[in-house]
């Protein structure tokens, strides 16, 4: 009876040898940065370092379920130059339960396709493809946990993309971050220049709720009219005013704005109406 081979294990290189690389490049890292953490050196963004990234190859060889140094690694591999390597670090990670380690990942997927994209000439078979990925890793990223420059960035890149669902949808997300008159009215400019006009009219009447005094509500009543208006949706503009009108009471400003604008329209009993309001005493 013949005796089955004994598997043996392979390593790119024997267990002790790699453990006293790590060792002689820890203690480099420690002599060069004796008062600076090693995980805060390596995770602070700095100019491309070959050393680093081979560092970090060595730990993750070590550890290749260590997320973090797979992710720094991957870093260090963009900023290098070799996308290639840095994506296919960064595949586990796109598909991790862990959704900052996720977001991460995908983040630093999209700034590498970002980067790429735009150094293609226009019109280009590659621009063209790089678009077309950046547009799905936009419609990715519209769930996950974002700050405000990564929304802002996102939704001028959605807009550049002509991805202008999910620039809508990243719209709604910073004027939800930010609960200032401000931050709606922003929103509203952004979706009117993609020709969103009745979004454009909703962020500036969100706007209006948000101020407390009568001067802001009115600038952002207004706003909201004129946008619909610019849109040509007139009956829109006009209903809309009805309905925001409230808020602002009998307020002389709007109501002279409110009469034009209904005569404008050839609505001469709705124009005659709001000059009524506007002859009664306290307007």
């Amino acid at each position: 009876m013949s005796r089955g081979k004994t598997s043996t294990r392979e390593y790119f290189a024997p267990p002790f040898t790699v453990m006293a690389t790590v060792g002689v490049v820890v203690f480099f890292f420690y002599l060069t940065f004796p008062k600076q953490s090693l995980q805060e050196f390596l995770s602070t963004p700095r100019k491309p370092d070959p050393l680093v990234r081979d560092y970090l190859a060595t730990l993750l060889q070590v550890e290749p379920e260590n997320k973090t140094n797979r992710l720094l690694l991957a870093r260090q591999e963009m900023v290098l130059g070799n996308n290639s390597r840095a994506r296919q670090l960064l595949i586990p990670l796109m598909a991790s339960n862990d959704s900052g380690v996720r977001q991460q990942a995908v983040w630093t997927v999209y700034d590498m396709t970002s980067r790429e994209t735009f150094s293609f000439p226009k019109g280009s078979y590659e621009r063209q493809a790089g678009l077309a990925q950046m547009c799905r890793l936009q419609d990715t990223m519209v769930n996950e946990p974002l700050d405000k420059s990564e929304l802002e960035q996102l939704i001028r890149d959605s807009i550049t993309t002509a991805n202008n669902e999910t620039a809508i949808r990243y719209l709604d997300r910073l004027a939800k971050l930010d609960a200032s008159p401000e931050s709606a009215a922003a929103a509203a400019r952004i979706a009117l220049g993609i020709g969103q006009y009745r979004l454009g009219a909703e962020f500036f009447f969100i706007a209006q709720a948000r101020a407390t005094g009568i001067d802001g509500k009115r600038k952002w009543f207004l706003a909201g009219v004129k946008c619909l208006q610019s849109g040509n949706l007139t009956d829109e503009a006009l209903s809309a005013a009805e309905r925001h009108l409230p808020a602002l009471g009998n307020d002389r400003e709007a109501l002279i704005f409110l009469c034009r604008l209904a005569f404008s329209f050839g609505k001469g009993k709705l124009a005659e109406a709001y000059l009524a309001r506007l002859l009664k005493p306290g307007a």
